[in-house]
């Protein structure tokens, strides 16, 4: 997927803390390299597009807005994707009651190969880092299979912990560090891509699921195999680990009626600096 949306899902925090909208699944479902305008490809028009959202309290975009345009064309698609496939579980007030809310969010639109689709199923390994530096700056980070991918230090969250209030979390701690998530996706029969991104950092949550995977590149079904949290607790909205579950094409289709299995993992990690 070369479109990187930096604002992907996460869950709800407990229903007392008062917050805006949520994503009910992460952005990178909402949003495909089909999208991508024709006449945008002709002109090579690219670049991040800004949105604002206004959610009903159902969870229901209500209107769109661009904030920071791009091209016209990417605006206009960014918007329309925006309306009609987002759903959001609603904004709550400090009493939990659902309320009407607004999402700030964008999408990141770099010109696929003219051949590029779905990627085949194949192990995965993708690691976003948030980082709290001495000065109180923050910035986000994406690597996949041990490489960069997508914006790195443009946003403050990016990736899998976009809307995740990882940089609220560092910042209410006080400290220069490091809240990093690992997403690894293993086929049935293949082994899993290493890497050292969580180096000498504290396992904080981690959510596991069975993944079965139709013909077609849909994921036909997940089941979560575990969810875990540990300590030092942050209140930090994290996608679930069937976050894939409905997307048509999660992967590459292939011929013949087999259903393809393959696990799937997101861990997050604290890693104080350091200096520190």
């Amino acid at each position: 997927m070369l479109l990187v949306l930096l604002a992907t899902a996460a869950m709800p925090q407990p229903a007392a803390t008062a917050h805006g909208p949520v994503p009910d699944r992460p952005g990178a479902s909402w949003i495909a390299d089909s999208d991508y305008p024709a006449s945008a490809r002709q002109r090579e028009a690219s670049g991040v597009v800004r949105y604002r959202v206004e959610v009903g309290a159902d969870g229901v975009p209500t209107s769109c807005t661009i904030i920071r345009s791009a091209d016209a064309d990417l605006d206009r698609t960014t918007c329309n994707v925006m309306m009609s496939r987002a759903h959001f579980q609603p904004a709550r007030d400090g009493d939990g009651h659902a309320v009407a809310g607004a999402y700030t969010g964008g999408v990141n639109w770099i010109l696929p190969p003219a051949d590029d689709g779905a990627p085949p199923l194949a192990p995965m390994r993708i690691a976003n880092a948030v980082r709290l530096d001495e000065r109180v700056n923050v910035t986000c980070s994406v690597s996949m299979n041990g490489g960069p991918f997508g914006v790195r230090g443009a946003e403050e969250e990016c990736g899998f912990l976009s809307g995740s209030g990882a940089a609220q979390a560092l910042r209410a701690a006080a400290r220069p560090a490091e809240l990093i998530l690992v997403y690894s996706l293993v086929p049935e029969g293949e082994a899993a891509i290493g890497g050292n991104e969580a180096a000498g950092a504290t396992l904080i949550s981690e959510a596991t699921a069975q993944l079965a995977i139709g013909p077609e590149g849909g994921v036909a079904e997940c089941r979560p195999a575990a969810v875990r949290s540990f300590p030092p607790q942050m209140a930090l909205r994290i996608p679930p680990a069937c976050w894939m579950q409905g997307q048509p094409s999660f992967v590459a289709p292939v011929a013949g009626p087999q259903t393809r299995r393959a696990a799937t993992s997101i861990r997050v990690y604290y890693r104080r600096s350091r200096s520190h």
